[in-house]
């Protein structure tokens, strides 16, 4: 199948690629020299690309009645449909269209007949576009909101043959190297027809484009590789080498030196100048070659030795092989509004006076250029790398609480770092060993509590454990006791190891305190912001390490943290509860009782005691965990282990008739006080 493009276009300022399937109208052109006009019907020729495509509802004008030049008109019509109509044995498959208003005021609204979505003019004119259409006629129509001139500088309108057979052809295009694909179009074509590479593929003037592959009788692939034509030009960036100067040029000119800075040949008798662009640590740096001198990062870029006025040149990719360069954040231009040789480098938008092609000129010795940014960087970097090996000699590596880790490449390394940096200090500065110790700072980090740990938390200004209980202002409890503080971490929550009470927060987030449900409790978060030291938060609470009269609760966004050091300088310690040893002897009882939670033993019964009526106790059964700080009576066979501490359970020991303690042997009775015990071998 042969497929034709119609395209009518009168804003080209230039004459556009010509192609089998595309015909460019220029505006210096009548409309009528690609077809004729009678009444309000476009009739196509055959310099058009196709005969015989008729466009219906227009009027044409000339390319002097109005500024965009030869176009499709509407004049004086505030509404009404156009209509395309393709030629016997032919059908639209689809169209667009740019359009445009002589007043913005009064905006017209488009819509396609189908494949397409309902538009409107704008200060940037409008472009329309319908497709999947399978017609011999498509129209749309216009509207607004009153009579208006209107017109169409372009409109495409893909028609195919509705007899051949067809096959759909996916072009490819590749970059040279093989590797990047650049896009992808389908096209219907008829079978065993010739390869049409698109138009948009290879309209690129700087390449030269080769095709694999052949259309048959089924649907195929065709790839299409473009190669420079003028080998010398950089294509990509990557591709620049230190040891070549090279000449950069734009639309309006090619960038050059008068001896003290840079200008243009833009409408002047100045040559363009060769130029290095120095890669110093993975940065490049412009230099002029006839003067030996860098290029500054002023408004007008001037030549200097200051390495101070120097910024690294930025480069992004606009056309291949075109890229936009910049000294710093801004465009360097070649400035059509400043006067003829003027370069600016404040330019944000892209435009022809900033839109590079980089060409190798000549062979390049960067030795002197480098040693100058060697010079003035190296001591910069050199402190740089000092202050990084004295960063990481304040972190203390290991894998308890308040130490470090570094990880790297998903491995975790606590004793290997030290050496690491020890050798980084005594080899010295490099732009290696700087990165490397840079790498090290990013990867380091604190060790965190894991669930099922216990620990402990202390103040650094009020030098206390968080106790297990509440403060005259209801608030938690400060203390010394080391069994007092300890607390075990489910992974989200706190709890008590003595008490089993949860660390919760109360009614209206006002401060911390400990709760008896764990529905109470809130998740616990832990950070750090200060070299060993933790913040802990729930929510936007912050815990406050201060004096048992200050609320210890404060809604402080994170940024603050820094102003309030006493939100992050909390000691977390790891703790190991000590095991707890249970001996039953061959009398078959014993008593047990310990500061945390344990598992009941295999074959082991323990028992709570409820007091009745002050005169007999009942034996409650326990089922599975012994609570902390809860006295029991055990039974079982002989038994001599030490038993592990568990996750903290509540606190039972207040609905007991026993009280533990940590006397083995109970000296001087009081009167009312019943021990269990062995006399004349009958326990009781």
């Amino acid at each position: 199948m042969k497929k034709f493009t119609l395209l009518l276009i009168a804003l080209l300022s230039t004459i556009g690629v010509w192609a089998t399937d595309v015909v460019v109208i220029d505006k210096s052109k009548d409309a009528t020299t690609y077809g004729s006009l009678s009444s309000t019907t476009f009739t196509t020729n055959a310099a058009s690309g196709m005969a015989g495509i008729t466009i219906e509802g227009i009027k044409g004008t000339t390319a002097t009645s109005f500024a965009y030049g030869a176009c499709l008109a509407l004049t004086s019509t505030a509404s009404g449909t156009i209509t395309m109509t393709a030629p016997t044995d032919y059908k639209i498959i689809g169209y667009s269209l740019n359009a445009r208003s002589n007043t913005y005021a009064v905006p017209y609204t488009l819509t396609p007949s189908a494949g397409g979505s309902a538009v409107t003019t704008s200060t940037s004119g409008v472009i329309l576009s319908a497709s999947g259409l399978d017609a011999q006629t498509a129209s749309f129509t216009y509207s607004a909101t009153s009579a208006n001139s209107f017109y169409i500088p372009s409109l495409t309108i893909t028609v195919i043959s509705s007899t051949a057979n067809v096959v759909n052809v996916t072009y490819e295009l590749y970059e040279y190297d093989g590797t990047t694909l650049v896009t992808s179009i389908v096209k219907e074509q008829e079978e065993n027809s010739a390869i049409e590479v698109p138009a948009s593929m290879s309209a690129n003037t700087y390449f030269d484009y080769a095709t694999e592959g052949t259309i048959g009788t089924e649907d195929c692939v065709i790839k299409v590789t473009r190669t420079l034509k003028n080998a010398n030009i950089v294509y990509p960036i990557s591709n620049l080498s230190n040891n070549k100067a090279y000449t950069l040029t734009t639309e309006r000119g090619s960038l050059g030196t008068n001896g003290t800075q840079m200008v243009s040949t833009y409408g002047t008798s100045y040559s363009a100048s060769n130029f290095a662009i120095i890669n110093y640590e993975n940065n490049y740096y412009l230099y002029s070659v006839a003067d030996n001198k860098f290029v500054s990062n002023k408004t007008q870029p001037a030549l200097t030795e200051d390495i101070s006025e120097v910024s690294p040149l930025v480069f992004s990719l606009t056309t291949a092989p075109k890229y936009f360069m910049g000294i710093g954040s801004n465009g360097v231009n070649i400035a059509q509004g400043y006067g003829t040789g003027v370069v600016v480098n404040d330019w944000t938008t892209r435009d022809a006076g900033n839109q590079y092609t980089i060409e190798q000129a000549a062979d390049f010795d960067p030795t002197t250029a480098l040693a100058t940014l060697e010079e003035y960087f190296h001591p910069t970097a050199e402190k740089l790398f000092n202050d990084a090996i004295a960063q990481l000699e304040t972190y203390s590596y290991g894998t308890g609480l308040g130490y470090y880790h570094v990880t790297v490449d998903n491995q975790t390394y606590y004793s290997e770092v030290s050496s690491i940096i020890s050798g980084l200090k005594a080899a010295g500065y490099s732009e290696s060993n700087l990165t490397l110790a840079q790498a090290l700072i990013d990867g380091t980090t604190i060790n965190m509590p894991t669930a099922g740990q216990y620990l402990r938390i202390k103040g650094t200004y009020n030098t206390q454990f968080i106790g297990n209980g509440l403060a005259s202002n209801n608030k938690y409890s400060r203390t010394d006791s080391e069994d007092e503080a300890l607390v075990y971490f489910d992974g989200t929550t706190l709890r008590n190891v003595s008490t089993g009470k949860y660390f919760a927060i109360t009614s209206g987030n006002s401060g911390w305190v400990w709760g008896d449900s764990k529905d109470a409790a809130k998740t616990i978060a832990f950070s750090s912001k200060q070299i060993g030291k933790y913040v802990i938060q729930c929510d936007n609470l912050y815990l406050y390490d201060g004096d048992s009269s200050v609320d210890r609760g404060s809604e402080l966004p994170a940024t603050t943290h820094a102003q309030y050091p006493r939100y992050t300088s909390w000691i977390l310690e790891s703790a190991e509860a000590s095991a707890a040893n249970m001996r039953i002897s061959d009398a078959g009882w014993a008593t047990f009782w310990a500061p945390f939670a344990v598992e009941v033993p295999a074959g082991v019964k323990a028992y709570t005691g409820e007091l009745v009526e002050n005169s007999w106790v009942r034996m409650i059964e326990l089922d599975g965990v012994i609570p902390a700080n809860a006295g029991v009576v055990v039974a079982g066979e002989e038994f001599n282990a030490d038993l592990a501490p568990v996750e903290p359970q509540p606190n039972l020991a207040a609905e007991s008739c026993y009280t533990g303690n940590t006397t083995g042997k109970v000296m001087n009775v009081p009167a009312g006080v019943y021990l269990l015990q062995k006399q004349d071998d009958v326990v009781g």
